[in-house]
């Protein structure tokens, strides 16, 4: 004021440095937030047992956090200037020891209006605060953005993921059945069409490393599950299996080699044909007459999924009424089960997330309150 500003044209000034801190910060965490949100996104994968997650780019919540960013910069900038205003002139002007810099940047910034030269120059003067302001900007929202993506590009890939399988219910078996016992379901009401499969646990075993996989028989021609594959084809023959991602890469294989199982005291060996990128993880899929031979179930299967062509809950009650059928699963109520985790994983990841923005906004608030006070305390010489 004492530079004959009035105070519209002094809170403009620190607002114009404001708005480049946070256009600089806001940037910086957009850019940061692509790195957090695969390591949050692999990190919510492995809770929910997922081997397989698609990250995405959510732009709407990217913009939101990258105007959130200038907001919370400029109302920063508004408060100490706001509190300045109420000091005495002769308290804001005393003398100091400091030292006004000048040299290669005042020439640099010669261009630029007298205000917002003022400005750059505190910046300057202060580069480690300034640094770390922008770097609390850039953490606060980089953060806070990758936890609301991450949980986005889980939901969206069990999305995609369901969306392409064709069956509308699954069906397990109280015990094992013969195929032609199962065709009690196969004439139920509703049922276009079936898919028997046997599922058993085995671990699986390839140079010594061990992991216990979920073993799925089923026909290949029949199958009404579609993750895509990666490398390979499915298996069909009868020494042959298709691993998922996750389990292919604990046991550390592709296609082409070998891998063994022991059941009941013999042991199997079969190739990798396939390599799937399927969200689930651990499975490992053979052919129908295979699996049943090896867990010394020839001819039988405990499942089966179904394709309706009827309400699922209708077709869920008659099948409720077969004696041998135990638990039914729709496919519409999977996908709802999984969004309410991912709800209650959302509302942890926001609390964190504001916490953390809290944090952020509470040291940009401090570091430019700092900045505006003793850029306002300056020496005489400069006010003069």
């Amino acid at each position: 004021m004492a530079l004959g500003y009035d105070r519209r044209a002094l809170l403009l000034s620190y607002l114009e440095v404001a708005l480049l801190v946070g256009l600089l910060g806001s940037a910086l965490g957009v850019l940061l937030s692509f790195s957090a949100r695969d390591v949050f996104a692999e990190i919510c994968a492995d809770s929910m047992g997922m081997s397989v997650v698609r990250t995405i780019n959510f732009l709407p919540l990217m913009v939101r956090g990258f105007f959130y960013g200038l907001l919370v910069t400029c109302v920063s900038a508004i408060i100490p200037v706001l509190r300045l205003f109420r000091l005495p002139l002769h308290e804001i002007i005393r003398e100091t020891n400091r030292r006004v810099e000048k040299g290669r940047w005042g020439s640099r910034l010669a261009l630029f209006p007298s205000s917002f030269r003022y400005g750059i120059r505190n910046l300057i003067r202060q580069r480690g605060r300034a640094l770390a302001t922008l770097m609390s900007i850039g953490l606060a929202l980089g953060v806070a953005s990758a936890y609301r993506v991450s949980v986005k590009s889980i939901d969206e890939t069990l999305t995609r993921r369901f969306e392409n399988d064709s069956w509308d219910l699954a069906v397990d078996f109280f015990y094992p059945l013969y195929l032609d016992e199962t065709e009690e379901i196969r004439v139920v009401g509703g049922v276009e069409s079936m898919a028997p499969y046997l599922r058993h646990y085995a671990e699986l075993e390839h140079e010594r490393r061990y992991v216990d996989a979920v073993v799925f028989g089923v026909d290949a021609a029949l199958k009404m599950t579609a993750p895509p594959f990666v490398e390979g084809r499915e298996a069909s023959g009868e020494k042959e299996v298709a691993l998922s991602g996750g389990l292919a890469k604990k046991l550390g294989v592709g296609v082409g080699d070998k891998i063994r199982t022991e059941v009941l005291g013999r042991t199997h060996s079969f190739d990798v044909v396939g390599v799937t990128s399927d969200v689930v993880a651990d499975i490992a899929t053979m052919s129908l007459s295979a699996a049943p031979e090896i867990f010394e179930l020839p001819d039988k299967v405990n499942g089966a999924q179904l394709r309706a062509n009827a309400p699922d809950d209708e077709v869920e009650a008659a099948l409720r009424r077969i004696d041998f059928v135990g638990n039914v699963f729709r496919k519409s109520q999977l996908l709802v089960q999984m969004r309410a985790g991912l709800e209650v994983m959302i509302g942890v990841l926001d609390l964190a997330a504001a916490i953390n923005l809290l944090i952020g906004l509470l040291f940009v608030l401090t570091s430019i309150n700092l900045s505006v006070m003793e850029f306002a305390t300056c020496s005489r010489s400069t006010s003069t």
